[in-house]
């Protein structure tokens, strides 16, 4: 038995340390490499700081063009949207921005019917992978459904079990084989290229008497603390309401609620409303990708038509 033992020992320490070794490269090449279509890497490597932050989810991600606002006030934005999650993430991602980067003068948050919501899902958690380590994904991740689990976190390269191209790509990355992969964003923003998908049927057909808006209390909560935060350290917010088909808007059959909160909070903390629910352009099938996001050519409208409407706000 002793020497059974001992063969286990010889062959943990022959085997474990390559291993260990492997596991820091992929980790270490994926944090430098675009391996997915977001703005972690970014953000964790303190390149991301900015004076005015987009801040949101799918909405913000593939709507706010940086570029676009950039040219035409002459500042530094950058766009930290977080796809498929209502606030929870957003104010994981918003606090891996403050720890890696300087502290914005102004956030411009996307506000919608959704962005109250809980999730219990730990959705697109691939991007997560090289930073599963990290405190704060851990606290905001943790509880959540497909959260990972103690063996991705303690056996080196378990996290990547049947996602081998990620492997691939950071061994590449880590070890400087092939070209550089190029950043499939500008600052953050990925417009959609699509245009109208037609799962807008699909979606009334589902919910013909129409949606409910609604909210979480430990979300809701959370958001306080967000406003709370960016109020106690003088950064200023200003929240947006994007442009969404008008038929969807439509649908929501009490939208006065929706707008009576964020109308709470913009009132509490002095924060402006910038509302394009309305706007001529959510008339235009042309412009959308689906009834919930627009596509390149009305994301870099609505980006241009933010940017006139933003000058009276910020004053760097």
């Amino acid at each position: 038995m002793k020497k059974l033992f001992i063969n286990i020992a010889i062959f943990l320490c022959i085997v474990l340390p390559p291993l260990y070794f492997l596991d820091y490269a992929v980790n270490k090449g994926l944090r430098n490499t675009y391996f997915v279509q977001g703005s972690l890497n970014d953000v964790y490597n303190g390149k991301a700081s900015a004076d005015v932050l987009f801040c949101g989810a799918s909405k913000t991600k593939f709507q706010y063009s940086p570029r676009i606002v950039d040219s035409m006030l002459h500042l530094n934005s950058y766009n930290i949207g977080v796809s498929g999650w209502p606030f929870h993430m957003q104010y994981a991602m918003f606090q891996l921005y403050l720890q890696h980067n300087k502290k914005p003068k102004y956030i411009v948050q996307n506000i919608d019917a959704i962005l109250l919501n809980y999730q219990d899902e730990f959705y697109e958690a691939d991007q997560y992978m090289p930073y599963a380590h990290d405190t704060i994904v851990q606290k905001f991740s943790h509880h959540l459904k497909g959260a990972f689990t103690f063996s991705e976190l303690n056996m080196p390269l378990f996290i990547y079990n049947n996602h081998y191209n990620y492997m691939k790509q950071g061994l590449k990355t880590y070890f400087n084989i092939g070209a550089p992969v190029p950043p499939p964003t500008y600052k953050g923003y990925i417009p959609h290229l699509e245009t109208w998908d037609g799962s807008f049927d699909d979606f009334k057909k589902a919910n013909p008497n129409g949606v409910k808006f609604s909210y979480s209390d430990t979300i809701r909560k959370e958001f306080v603390q967000y406003l709370d935060y960016c109020k106690a350290n003088g950064i200023k917010m200003i929240f947006v309401y994007a442009p969404v088909y008008y038929e969807e808007t439509k649908m929501v059959l009490n939208q006065g609620d929706m707008y009576a909160l964020f109308n709470n909070y913009s009132k509490q903390y002095n924060i402006p409303i910038i509302d394009y629910n309305q706007d001529t352009m959510c008339n235009v099938k042309r412009y959308f990708m689906n009834s919930q996001h627009l596509n390149i050519e009305g994301s870099e409208i609505f980006s241009a038509k933010l940017a006139q409407d933003l000058q009276q706000y910020i004053k760097l």
